[in-house]
Formats: C-alpha cells, sequence, structure tokens
C-alpha cells in the first residue's frame, strides 16, 4: 500500500472511529443509568464484556503495531546497508519511512476501529426484551 493510500485509510477509519466510539460510549452509559443499581444478567454481561472487548483491542493493536514497526525496521535497515553501495537513492529512505510509519499507525487503529464499530452495530439494534415464564 503506498504512502497516500495508508493515509486515506488511516483518515478514513479515525473518522469512523470518532464517530462510532461516542456513540457507543453513549449507548452504554444510557444502558447503565437505565439499569440502576439492579442491573439484569444481560446488563452485567455487556458491562463485563465492555471491559474485555477493550482490553482485548488494545493488545492487539499494540501487537499489530509492534509487528509492522519490526517489519519496517527490517526493511529500512536493508535499504540502508543497500544506499551504502550508492542504490537505491538516499530519498528512498525517507520515503519508506514515512509510508512505513503510516503502516504501522494504520495496523494499530485497526483491531480498536474494527470493535468499536461492531459494537455500534450491534448496541444499535433494538434490544429484545426478556421473555416472562408462564
Amino acid at each position: 500500500m503506498t504512502a497516500k493510500r495508508h493515509a486515506a485509510s488511516l483518515g478514513a477509519r479515525s473518522a469512523e472511529l470518532g464517530f462510532a466510539a461516542p456513540q457507543v460510549i453513549a449507548i452504554r452509559l444510557a444502558r447503565m443509568m437505565m439499569a440502576g443499581a439492579q442491573p439484569s444478567a444481560s446488563d452485567q454481561a455487556e458491562f463485563q464484556r465492555m471491559f474485555a472487548e477493550k482490553a482485548s483491542a488494545f493488545w492487539r493493536a499494540g501487537l499489530a503495531m509492534s509487528q509492522q514497526a519490526f517489519s519496517l525496521q527490517m526493511a529500512l535497515g536493508g535499504t540502508l546497508l543497500r544506499s551504502m553501495w550508492g542504490w537505491p537513492p538516499s530519498n528512498a529512505l525517507a520515503r519508506q519511512a514515512g509510508g512505513g510509519a503510516l503502516a504501522v499507525l494504520n495496523r494499530g487503529i485497526a483491531p480498536i476501529h474494527a470493535t468499536a464499530t461492531a459494537n455500534l452495530r450491534r448496541l444499535s439494534q433494538p434490544r429484545r426484551k426478556p421473555r416472562r415464564a408462564a
């Protein structure tokens, strides 16, 4: 992926995350307020899920960024070694570093974006009322 495409993808994901996250927070806060002091089993499950999903998303983001940064570091090292013999031109290293930094950020935001947008889709669905025993 080129640097321009990384930047466009990062910008689009950031914007979607910027719209989804506050909506998810508002829905969950409203649900907490409506649950009050005695939350139902489904409310308790949602509240526990909220913390587990957040930890998982940030862990996956950190891992993805580490892997991408390692790949970038290896590529930059190879380019630096090749540049000692005059190939490729010196501006290739700067281009590779800039595009690589965007790739690291893009890889890091992907799991958080996926979790937040999935939560918005799931939480935006009308809640089913629990069945009452007959």
